[in-house]
């Protein structure tokens, strides 16, 4: 049997107590997640002039990002290693190559002929 003066905290108390602790947890961070989410790649497509193409599909093993207004991209959460790229716009096929993913940042630029 409980004493008087000892309460179990109610319930919500426990949420928000659990939610602070999340909380903090994610504002301190972690090197855990920055290890999982792995190499992080950007670069800029350009056409045989050296133009931007904009709104190319630009893939990286399975990940994959879309060229902004200045042929630019990013692609996150890539594995280190031998991968596939490939760029195209639609169907087509612009180009496609092996690439080797090396750190946790690295540019690939490519210019298309």
């Amino acid at each position: 049997m409980n004493s008087p003066s000892f309460r179990q905290p109610r319930p919500t108390v426990r949420v928000v107590q659990t939610i602070v602790i999340v909380l903090i947890a994610t504002l301190l961070g972690s090197p855990f997640p920055v290890l999982a989410q792995g190499s992080t790649v950007y670069g800029t497509i350009t056409d045989r002039n050296g133009r931007p193409v904009v709104n190319i599909l630009v893939l990286i093993g399975q990940n994959y990002g879309y060229t902004d207004v200045s042929g630019r991209y990013k692609i996150v959460g890539l594995s280190q290693g031998r991968q596939r790229m490939v760029c195209r716009r639609g169907s087509i096929v612009l180009w496609q190559g092996q690439v080797e993913i090396t750190g946790s940042e690295m540019v690939l630029n490519r210019r298309l002929t």
